[in-house]
């Protein structure tokens, strides 16, 4: 069984993603550049990145994790029974609702500027939210879904990867420690190092803005009293005139 991944850059790093599950698949991948104006007709969904495969092609970056995964036996990238493959495909799917998005706006670092502090924290908000999940999950879970890597590890360590590059300094990383051990984890794996080569950290400080300064609300009666401080100051004026008549 031969496997073709066509995306429309060479240089896309999901390439380099797409190996790495084949090589946990023990399968290998070609690659090869696609046409987005002359689409072949294995690729029919008309969409990149896409796999092509001796039965016809699968589109969607997802998809072509689950069939890698499902194409071997050697090593349970999907899990080893039905309910572990539900498991696997509410991660991948979490992964992509609650991590992506928000990830996409701010990764690579670069995107922040130009975007207002009060929007860049908003999104960091939610990106700690999705941690405090997986650091919940993590205290008594040494993986995602079972004792072995799956592709709903990978998918996360890959959407991960530029976040962690970019924001997670050291006091960062120290209140996630069970994320981050799992992270470790996975970029330690001899087959990660292989394909995408030693992870090192190398944010020394988190890059965001600094959080933007609530304007206080006008105190409520504040002109009435400066109206009744003048008033009595008017008065006692008045007084003194009268004193001296």
């Amino acid at each position: 069984m031969s496997f073709q991944f066509v995306t429309l850059d060479k240089g896309d790093p999901r390439v380099k993603q797409v190996e790495l599950v084949a090589k946990y698949a023990g399968k290998t991948v070609t690659f090869d550049k696609g046409d987005p104006l002359n689409f072949d007709r294995w690729n029919s969904g008309q969409q990149f990145p896409a796999l092509r495969t001796n039965e016809g092609g699968v589109w969607g970056l997802r998809n072509v994790y689950r069939h890698l995964a499902r194409s071997t036996v050697r090593y349970p990238l999907y899990g080893e029974n039905f309910y572990e493959q539900s498991v696997v495909d509410s991660w991948l799917d979490w992964t992509f609702t609650e991590l992506e998005g928000p990830l996409n706006i701010i990764c690579p670092v670069a995107k922040i500027q130009g975007l207002e502090p009060a929007f860049v924290h908003e999104v960091f908000d939610k990106v700690k939210l999705a941690f405090d999940v997986l650091n919940k999950h993590f205290l008594t879970n040494t993986l995602l879904v079972t004792r072995r890597v799956t592709i709903a590890d990978l998918a996360l360590t890959f959407t991960l990867l530029p976040f962690v590059t970019d924001f997670c300094d050291n006091g960062l990383r120290k209140g996630y420690p069970n994320v981050f051990r799992w992270f470790e984890t996975i970029t330690g794996q001899p087959t990660f190092i292989e394909v995408l080569g030693q992870f090192t950290y190398t944010c020394n400080k988190n890059p965001l803005p600094p959080v933007p300064k609530k304007q206080a609300p006008p105190k409520k009666g504040g002109v009435k009293k400066e109206k009744k401080k003048e008033k009595k100051e008017e008065m006692n004026l008045n007084w003194k005139k009268l004193g001296k008549s």
